[in-house]
C-alpha cells in the first residue's frame, strides 16, 4: 500500500482520505498552516465557520461559531491529533497547533482554495 510521508508520519491512503474527507478538517489544516504557533480553539472555529460560509470573520455569528467549535473540540481536531498532525490539550491551553508536516497535503488543500491569506487571523 502506498504511503504519504508527513515528516516522519505514515499516513495510508485511508488516513489521508480521512483527513481530508471533511470540510472542517481541510479548512482547519489551511487555517492552522497560515499561522505560524498555536490558535485559540475559538479563533479557530470563527476562522473554519468563515471560510466554509465564505464570509469574514467578523461576519460569523456567535450560533455558528459555537455549533463549529463543539464539532471540532469533540471531533475533527482530535481526528487530527491522532494522526499526529496536530497538537491539542483541552486542559492546558485549548490551543491548537499544527505539528506535522502537511506540505504533502497543500495540493490538495489547495485545489479547493487556492487564496489561503484570505483567511488568516491575524
Amino acid at each position: 500500500m502506498t504511503q504519504l510521508s508527513t515528516d516522519g508520519l505514515d499516513l495510508s491512503p485511508d488516513q489521508v482520505y480521512d483527513v481530508l474527507g471533511h470540510p472542517y478538517r481541510r479548512h482547519t489544516l489551511c487555517v492552522l498552516h497560515s499561522r505560524p504557533g498555536s490558535v485559540d480553539l475559538t479563533e479557530l472555529a470563527t476562522a473554519v465557520s468563515a471560510r466554509c460560509d465564505e464570509q469574514t470573520p467578523v461576519e460569523v455569528d456567535d450560533t455558528e461559531r459555537h455549533t463549529v467549535l463543539v464539532e471540532l473540540h469533540h471531533n475533527h481536531v482530535p481526528r487530527l491529533r491522532s494522526v499526529g498532525l496536530v497538537a491539542y490539550n483541552p486542559a492546558e491551553s485549548g490551543a491548537v497547533e499544527l505539528v506535522g508536516d502537511i506540505e504533502p497535503l497543500l495540493p490538495t488543500l489547495r485545489s479547493e482554495d487556492d487564496d489561503l491569506q484570505q483567511y488568516r487571523l491575524d
